[in-house]
């Protein structure tokens, strides 16, 4: 979970600098919402982590796991990049993937969110 977590930092860190090349026209606004994408999946998966540890530390003392709430994920956009960015012709093959790839992980990680509901994780 921590390389995950580190993975997703730096990618982040790695997104916010400016590109050695632009392949594409659309490359900066791509690269800064995917930057912001990595930064809140690494702040879910942080809190996850935390949530997991504090079960396995209870389980390991003898006691019931605590039910703690779900984590949920926020999405933390600079105000300049949309959360959607709308369709381009001006967007490379790599730039599209990439984008389209990082946003269903976003959709996952609130699907399974929704499917917890208000429903405390080890009860």
């Amino acid at each position: 979970m921590q390389v995950l977590q580190r993975g997703l930092r730096d990618s982040h860190q790695m997104f916010l600098q400016p590109p050695k090349c632009e392949c594409c026209s659309d490359c900066r606004r791509v690269r800064q919402r995917l930057a912001a994408s990595f930064q809140s999946m690494a702040a879910w998966y942080e809190c996850w982590e935390h949530i997991t540890s504090q079960q396995l530390q209870a389980v390991r003392r003898g006691e019931p796991p605590p039910a703690m709430p779900f984590p949920h994920f926020e999405l933390r956009l600079p105000p300049d990049v949309p959360e959607q960015l709308p369709p381009s012709v001006d967007r490379c093959f790599r730039c599209q993937h990439n984008l389209d790839y990082y946003l269903h992980k976003e959709e996952e990680l609130r699907a399974e969110e929704a499917a917890y509901g208000d429903e405390p994780v080890g009860v």
